[in-house]
Parts: C-alpha cells; sequence; structure tokens
C-alpha cells in the first residue's frame, strides 16, 4: 500500500537545503516511487532577494523531478518539511510532519523555528524531526525531543555527479592554473567565519606574502545569488593584520573566485582539478562538501573534531588514510553552543606539509559510493517516513 507524501521543501535555488532535498526526491523517486504518491511544493525563501535559478542537475536528474507531481490539494499521509526556519507549525487534521534540520551549534533556539514558539514541539505528537549529523541532533535532544523521534540520517554523495575524472588538465589550462601549483579549494563564504575562512586566507596571505611560496593557488567558491561575497571575504580579512597592498598581491595572483552557480557536471571538474579541499571550519551541520571532493579522489583537510568526523574517519580507515589530513581542533563552548577552535599556524603547516603525489583512491571511492550514496539515504528515509505514519 503506498503512501502520499508531500515534500514541502526548497528547489530552484542553489542552497545546500534545496540540493539535499533534490537529491532525496531523485533517489526516492527513483527507488521507491511505486511506494510513495510524491507531490512537491515549494516554500517561500528566508531571503527576499533569492530568486529561483536555472537547473544545476542533469538532464536525467532534472527529468525525474520533473515527473514528480505539484500538490494541489490531494490527501496526504505525511509532509516532509525541508525549509528554514524549520517550520513546526501545526498541521490541518493532525497529519503527521518530519522536519529537517541542522544544527551547526549542537544548540537550537526560539529563532530557528516559524512560528518561533518552542512549546509547539512539546505539545505535539505528530511532530518528527530529522537531522544529517550526531553533532547536530543535540539542539534537538536540548529541547527534550527523544532520539526516537529525532532520526539521524547522513546525507550522500552520487556517483553518477562525483567521481574522478580526465578533465584536470584541461581544467586548470582553463583557469591558468600550472601543473606544478599547488591548487586549494575552499568552499564557500556563506557567512562571517563560521566556514573558517579567515583562517584559509590567513594562511593563503602567510604563504604568499611572508613566504614568497607562489605556487600556492587558491579558489574560494561561493555563491553570490545567495550570499553576499564582497562583504564576506571583507568581513573574514577584517581578522588579519595585512596591508592593502598584500590583499591586492593575493587577490591579483593567488585567489580565483568563482562567484556563480555552476552545474554539478561543472563542480565536478572543478573537484577533480584541485590538489587540496581545504575545510577548516568552526561549525558545521554536516559539511557535504568534503564528502564530494573525497568521492572524486581528490585530498581534504578538516578538522579532527565537530561534525565531520562522524563520517571522515569511518573514510579514513576504509582507503581514505592518504586522502584526508587533519588539523588540530578541539571544541568549546561560544554562549549560543559550541564550535570547533582552530589556530591558523595549525593550518598552514598541514598544508605545507602536503605531499602533491599521486594516490590509488579506488578503494576509498568505491566505499564511499557503497556505503555514503542518496541511494542509502532513500532507504533510511523511506523506513523513517513508514515510522512517521504508523
Amino acid at each position: 500500500m503506498s503512501i502520499n507524501i508531500l515534500f514541502d521543501g526548497w528547489l530552484n535555488v542553489p542552497h545546500s537545503y534545496a540540493i539535499v532535498n533534490c537529491f532525496q526526491l531523485i533517489h526516492l523517486k527513483m527507488k521507491y516511487g511505486d511506494k510513495i504518491n510524491m507531490f512537491i511544493r515549494e516554500p517561500k525563501y528566508c531571503c527576499e532577494f533569492w530568486v529561483k535559478g536555472p537547473s544545476i542537475y542533469s538532464d536525467e536528474q532534472t527529468q525525474v523531478l520533473n515527473s514528480i507531481n505539484v500538490w494541489n490539494g490531494e490527501n496526504i499521509d505525511l509532509i516532509y518539511s525541508i525549509t528554514y526556519p524549520y517550520n513546526i507549525e501545526h498541521t490541518t487534521n493532525n497529519v503527521p510532519k518530519c522536519v529537517f534540520y541542522t544544527a551547526e551549534y549542537a544548540r537550537l533556539t526560539t529563532s530557528h523555528f516559524e512560528p518561533p514558539n518552542l512549546t509547539l514541539i512539546s505539545n505535539s505528537n505528530n511532530l518528527w524531526f530529522t537531522c544529517p549529523s550526531i553533532w547536530s541532533s543535540y539542539g534537538m535532544r536540548e529541547l527534550g525531543i527523544s532520539d526516537t523521534k529525532n532520526r539521524v540520517i547522513p546525507h550522500g554523495v552520487d556517483s553518477t555527479v562525483f567521481y574522478k575524472t580526465d578533465t584536470r588538465a584541461e581544467m586548470r589550462k582553463l583557469y591558468n592554473i600550472s601543473d606544478s601549483d599547488i591548487l586549494l579549494l575552499h568552499n564557500s563564504t556563506s557567512c562571517a567565519n563560521c566556514k573558517g575562512t579567515h583562517l584559509v586566507l590567513g594562511m593563503i596571505h602567510y604563504l604568499v606574502n611572508v613566504e614568497k611560496r607562489t605556487e600556492y593557488k587558491l579558489i574560494i567558491k561561493g555563491i553570490i545569488s545567495l550570499y553576499n561575497i564582497q562583504k564576506c571575504i571583507s568581513d573574514n580579512i577584517s581578522y588579519l593584520e595585512i596591508t592593502p597592498e598584500e590583499i591586492n598581491n593575493m587577490f591579483t595572483n593567488n585567489i580565483i573566485l568563482i562567484t556563480e552557480a555552476v552545474s554539478f557536471d561543472k563542480m565536478n571538474q572543478i573537484y577533480n582539478m584541485c590538489d587540496l579541499c581545504v575545510s577548516p571550519y568552526l561549525c558545521e551541520g554536516f559539511n557535504l562538501t568534503p564528502l564530494e571532493v573525497l568521492a572524486t579522489g581528490t585530498c581534504v583537510v578538516v578538522p579532527r573534531t565537530g561534525s565531520t568526523k562522524e563520517y571522515i574517519d569511518d573514510i579514513y580507515a576504509n582507503g581514505g588514510s592518504t586522502y584526508i589530513h587533519y588539523i588540530d581542533s578541539r571544541v568549546v563552548d561560544i554562549g549560543n553552543g559550541k564550535a570547533n577552535e582552530i589556530n591558523v599556524d595549525d593550518l598552514i603547516g598541514v598544508v605545507l606539509s602536503f605531499n602533491k603525489r599521486e594516490r590509488d583512491a579506488s578503494r576509498m571511492v568505491e566505499y564511499i559510493h557503497r556505503e555514503y550514496s542518496w541511494s542509502k539515504v532513500a532507504d533510511l528515509l523511506y523506513e523513517y517516513f513508514l515510522e512517521c505514519t504508523r
């Protein structure tokens, strides 16, 4: 017997929640299209200046998404909400609602919810929650929600999207990167410093302006249609002791800004052309980028603590030990939650010790594609949806 589910989430913006929503939709439709009658509705965006953009998915993926019916008032057995603020409004006729959330600081407050009323959570038997990491789940645990109704379901990668290609040389030529250069990637610049962008800029400043190591190049990937990237970079530079001449030198000769939303095919090529993805995040609900990067056989730098530890340590033990480079870090209480504390000197040391050599990524990539796939996520979601509707 099939169930009717309304997927009430962002679709047409290149935000991480929309991307998670779309990959979940694609793989649920492909695997459980005969068991779920799927309907979609796109709620309003949390920022007024966000607008719908062109598809960043493949033609085949877009076709799957377009095959899902827009909701037109049909009877629903479950609403799956994936938006922000997290929608905890009670439903008509007490239809169960499953709410996706993340808690970057391992803590949630009224400002994270719509309506901003935490009693709606404690007074409802029909609200269920899911998040992508144990780290995030602490936020809902603090609000008294049991693990039975607070399911951790990790994110995944699609092996048809992120994989090793032979486009490295062509792409590096396109961006004027020589084979001897060490090409770093930092993705992304969404807010003041939670991604560790100030650490990355401090690192490249030291390498280029102090040590005169001009072979280091850095791609900063952001999305200008979602965030004011220039302001973000300016805010992060304000943490540094750096002259205008040194800033100009870095951004003229060693930093490449990619600010537009690109297709996943293009993003896969960018991952493949880089030598090292640098992700010294301070707070993250999951941090999907390192998982995608590793699926392409490219190395990553991540903290020893925080949400990525939950999947990074597992991949390290299953073929990823030469691809994963840890920065020393510790978790500290910052008043409104918890975050990683990282010293820029430790980041510099890890990057300087990186050896750009050929590695065999086959075991690691095979493990990621098997154990961290969106297809496996679809299985976990379907099982949880059944529990929500019993």
